[in-house]
């Protein structure tokens, strides 16, 4: 009898654990489950309500497929990642401001997201060349074109200087 409760201890032991593994996720930490295809509450991160509508209005053809909280936040000020369905990601501060703006593949940044005075100096100089990352830092904008062309804006929207 000491033999065959011996034996079944472990093998409990193992059972249980698959079955928390298959449960849901108790720990707060992030999760790689595809999430529902809008960005609604039901989100796990808890992405501000301003991130939320940010991805809805920028982004409506694009699903989320991850969240991330961070504990504290970055040097920019980021405390939200998302993750969406097109490859794009979004960076929030912790009242849902977008931060930083990255996309993979042929994906543009949407313009708009963007100051009005940078869109002007886009189309007038740069047409036709997608953004493809936009870093909102605390002294001014910094994008990365399509072509690798980099382009620094104060916060005002005023052309500062182009890099590569």
């Amino acid at each position: 009898m000491k033999k065959l409760l011996i034996l079944g201890i472990p093998f409990l032991m193992f059972s249980c654990n698959q079955d928390n593994k298959q449960g849901q996720n108790t720990n707060n930490m992030p999760t790689t489950e595809p999430l529902p295809s809008s960005a609604s509450s039901s989100t796990p991160a808890g992405l501000p309500e301003g991130a939320k509508s940010f991805i809805a209005t920028h982004f409506p053809e694009a699903g989320i497929t991850k969240t991330e909280d961070k504990m504290s936040p970055s040097k920019d000020g980021t405390m939200h990642e998302a993750k969406l369905s097109e490859g794009t990601e979004v960076d929030f501060d912790k009242d849902g401001n977008w931060t930083e703006i990255s996309t993979e593949g042929m994906v543009a940044i949407p313009l708009a997201v963007l100051p009005q005075a940078i869109q002007d100096h886009l189309n007038a100089n740069f047409n036709g060349l997608a953004v493809q990352s936009a870093d909102k830092e605390p002294t001014g904008y910094e994008l990365e074109l399509a072509n690798e062309t980099e382009l620094f804006y104060d916060l005002n929207g005023k052309f500062i200087r182009q890099g590569r």
